[in-house]
Parts: C-alpha cells; structure tokens; sequence
C-alpha cells in the first residue's frame, strides 16, 4: 500500500488517538477502552511498525475498528470500516429483532427516519412492535395526559362564575348592559353616575348625554360664575 502524506496524517491521528484512549485514564472514553482492559499490543507502539500492520484496504475517513470488540489493538483483530459499521460493533450496542430480522438499534431508526434517542423513549414505552413499526410522528403519549386533575382537585380549582350586579328601574330588573342599550347612554357614563355620583338610577338614564356645545356653555358660566364671585371678594 502506497503511503502519501495525507494517508499519513490520518494514520498518525488514529495511531494516536489508540493509544491515549487505551493508556490515559484521563480520556473521556477511557471507560470503554482501557478501563474494559483494552490494550494496544507492544510493536504498535512504534508508529512506522503500525502502518506497516495496517490493512491494505483503506479508504478516505474510514475508521480502525477492532474485530472482535473485546479485543486488543493488534495486527490480527482491526480493519478498515465506516463510522456506522464501528458503532455497530460497539460493546454497548443493542440488537433487536421483529419479524425474524435483527438490526442494532441505530438501523432501525435509519429505516424509520427517527433519531435514535426517539426510538429508545419509544421501546422504554411501547412494545417492541409498536416502537419498531410506527411511523415518523406518532407521539409517544398525549402530552396533555400529565395534566389531568382529579374532579375534586377540578372543584377546588373551579371559580365561581361572576353574579352581575342588577339595578332596579321601573320595577323591573337590569344589567348595566341593559340599561346602557335601553337609554342609549354608555355604560362606562351610567356606572359613573350611579356608582361614583351616586345618582339614582332613574336620573342617570333619565338625564341626557350633553353634547360639547352644551358642556362649553356650563363650563363657560361656571367660570363667568367664579370671576364674579373673585371681584366681589376683592372689593371687600
């Protein structure tokens, strides 16, 4: 196998990359190469011995996978293979069957076009044939199920509905809103007369609505009114 720099580059960092997760406990994925044992044998820590034990069959971004999973880094157990054909031999990996075909897990998520996290919630869920043949969407549970309150908590929680206040005008019973349609006055005009004025309801609809001429006119002999009542003072 004919060797150029970029080859050799990839080489370097695999070979690298061997080592330190089987040899560093501090590596994050010590726990899966040397903490489980795994170890890199002695010739491939010469790094032109380890390209020479390399398979031929290399190809670009491929991974250095273990053959047998359980075993060390050594001429007779690696090959070249894809990032999914490695993590299908991964130790932790899980294989189902359904209908007399065995996939690992991320294969059946392939097929049905889910994430693989989506597929593990559904078989912790479901049964094996529901998580594995159910389509894209289907929703692993009513999201509204979780708020669900019993009838009595529903009771407590249940508001009083609001009592209209009715106001009493020709012997007869009214809402605001009635009053208000019955006199052609606004009910905000209406409330403020009978509740802040404290006119009696038979005035507040009685009494018109002014127009601005009309209330120009007051305005003007109110203060007519006091300029009056200001000179008088002044004289005394």
């Amino acid at each position: 196998m004919e060797i150029n720099i970029e080859m050799q580059r990839a080489f370097m960092l695999r070979w690298a990359n061997m080592i330190d997760r089987c040899d560093n406990p501090k590596n994050k994925m010590y726990h899966r190469y040397g903490g489980r044992g795994i170890k890199v044998c002695q010739q491939w820590y010469d790094f032109f011995q380890f390209i020479s034990d390399l398979p031929s069959d290399y190809f670009a971004k491929a991974d250095l996978d273990r053959v047998n999973n359980n075993g060390n880094y050594e001429p007779e157990n690696v090959r070249w293979a894809t990032r999914a054909e490695n993590c299908k031999n991964r130790e932790n990996n899980r294989f189902i069957e359904l209908d007399g075909k065995t996939k690992c897990i991320s294969d059946w998520a392939r097929g049905l076009e889910i994430n693989v996290t989506t597929l593990m919630e559904r078989l912790d869920n479901w049964s094996i044939k529901d998580a594995l043949t159910l389509p894209k969407g289907t929703r692993l549970y009513n999201r509204w199920d979780r708020h669900v309150k019993s009838s009595e908590r529903l009771a407590q929680l249940a508001k009083p509905k609001k009592q209209l206040k009715l106001y009493t005008y020709n012997g007869a019973d009214y809402t605001m809103k009635d009053l208000s349609k019955m006199s052609g006055i606004p009910s905000k005009l209406l409330r403020k007369r009978i509740n802040e004025r404290k006119w009696p309801v038979n005035r507040a609809i009685e009494t018109g609505v002014l127009n601005n001429h009309e209330c120009a006119k007051i305005a003007a002999k109110a203060s007519h009114n006091k300029d009056i009542s200001c000179q008088k003072y002044a004289r005394q």
